[in-house]
C-alpha cells in the first residue's frame, strides 16, 4: 500500500520503506543495571522489534559498547531473529555517532527515519539520537525496548528527547505503525508477532463470537480472594451448557471449556488484593 493514502492517512506516521532500526548496546552486563523496566520485558520487546523489522525488510544495525569487558556480549536473540542485521564494532566510543563506521553504515541504508532502542536510554540511545536528529534524520526512541538505571533517569531522558524533537514511542506502536493494514501477504506472520509480544492477543480467536455475559465476583476477605460459589450464581441459566471460547478472568486467569464443566466452586487468588472493580469476567462464544 502507498504510505500516504488518498484520505491523508499515514502522512504523520513513519514510512516502513524509509525506516531503519538501530539497536544499541543490548548487552548482558548492562541489563543488570536496568531498573525502569524488567529485563524480561525489555528483551521480549527487542525480539519483537527484530522480528517485525526482519519480516518487513527494514534494515537493522547493531553495535556494542566494549563487549569483551563488563558490559558483556549482545543478547543473542537479535542475531537469531534478525540474521540480516549488520553489526558495527566500536573503538570504545560511548556515543555510537562518534564512530565514523557506524554513521557511514546508517547513511548506507538510504533511510531517513531511524527507530532507535538500547541500554542505557539516557546515554547509548540519547547521544546518537540527538546527533542523528541534528544531522537531519527523523528519530524515534523506543522507550520499552530500552532501559535505564532508574525511572527518574528515564523521565529526564524523555524530556530531553522531546525538547530535541526526538519522538518517544513504544514497541507496540512501532509494530502497528510499520504494519498499517491487515490487507497484506504477511498478515498471518504479523499476527504471530503480536501473539508472542502480547500474550492476551490470540489470532486464532473466533472474532464473530458474541459477549454472552460480563459479571464481577464478590471478594472474600477471609481468604484474600474473589470467588463465586458456583458459576451459575453469576451466569444466567441460559449460559449453562453453552460452548464458550473462554472464561476470561481479567487480569489473571484464563479458563477454557463449557459452562457445565466449570460449575464447581472456583476462586481467583488475589496475590495483590485487587479491588472488586478491578476484576472482570467475560464469557465469550466460539461461534457467532
Amino acid at each position: 500500500m502507498a504510505h500516504v493514502l488518498p484520505s491523508g492517512g499515514g502522512k504523520a506516521l513513519m514510512n516502513v520503506d524509509d525506516a531503519a532500526l538501530l539497536l544499541l548496546d543490548h548487552q548482558d552486563g548492562l541489563f543488570l543495571t536496568v531498573k525502569d523496566i524488567t529485563v524480561a520485558e525489555l528483551r521480549a520487546n527487542v525480539i519483537a522489534l527484530s522480528r517485525i523489522a526482519t519480516l518487513l525488510k527494514v534494515p537493522i544495525i547493531t553495535t556494542a559498547s566494549v563487549p569483551d569487558g563488563p558490559n558483556g556480549p549482545l543478547m543473542p536473540e537479535i542475531a537469531e531473529f534478525a540474521p540480516h542485521a549488520r553489526y558495527v564494532p566500536r573503538q570504545g566510543e560511548v556515543n555510537a555517532w562518534d564512530n565514523e563506521a557506524y554513521v557511514k553504515a546508517v547513511h548506507e541504508t538510504g533511510k531517513k527515519t531511524l527507530i532507535m532502542a538500547g541500554v542505557w536510554t539516557s546515554v547509548c540511545v540519547m547521544f546518537p539520537a540527538l546527533d542523528a536528529k541534528a544531522a537531519g534524520f527523523n528519530v524515534y526512541a523506543v522507550m520499552d525496548a530500552s532501559g535505564d538505571p532508574t525511572e527518574f533517569v528515564s523521565r529526564t531522558t524523555v524530556a530531553r528527547f522531546i525538547q530535541a524533537g526526538v519522538v518517544p514511542t513504544s514497541t507496540n506502536a512501532v509494530i502497528c505503525e510499520l504494519h498499517r493494514t491487515w490487507r497484506r501477504p504477511e498478515a498471518a506472520e504479523i499476527a504471530e508477532i503480536y501473539t508472542a509480544h502480547m500474550s492476551a492477543y490470540d489470532p486464532k480467536r473466533t472474532f464473530g463470537g458474541r459477549l454472552l455475559r460480563q459479571f464481577r465476583p464478590r471478594y472474600d476477605d477471609r481468604f484474600n480472594c474473589f470467588h463465586s460459589n458456583r458459576i451459575g450464581d453469576c451466569a444466567p441459566d441460559s449460559l449453562l451448557g453453552e460452548r464458550v471460547e473462554r472464561l476470561h478472568v481479567e487480569p489473571r486467569i484464563f479458563l477454557a471449556g463449557s459452562i457445565e464443566h466449570i460449575d464447581a466452586e472456583w476462586q481467583i487468588i488475589a496475590g495483590e488484593s485487587p479491588r472488586a472493580e478491578d476484576i472482570d469476567i467475560f464469557v465469550t462464544n466460539t461461534v457467532p
